[in-house]
């Protein structure tokens, strides 16, 4: 059951880190050729994934302190 958890907060995790790499990414190619949209939009999806990684993360302490 534990193990099962774990292997939910590992993906979770990882696709919070590529919608951080994905986001930033795309930022930096709506800079390189002056696209306000796309580099708009790259801040937000990589903020996206910085805020679910936080939620995550706090989530994860209160079920070990609940422990």
């Amino acid at each position: 059951m534990e193990n099962e958890k774990d292997k939910s907060n590992l993906k979770e995790e990882i696709s919070n880190i590529g919608k951080i790499i994905v986001g930033e990414l795309e930022s930096i190619g709506g800079a390189l050729t002056a696209n306000q949209t796309a580099r708009a939009e790259g801040d937000l999806i990589a903020d996206e994934g910085i805020l679910r990684e936080k939620i995550s993360h706090d989530l994860n302490e209160k079920e070990e302190e609940q422990k």
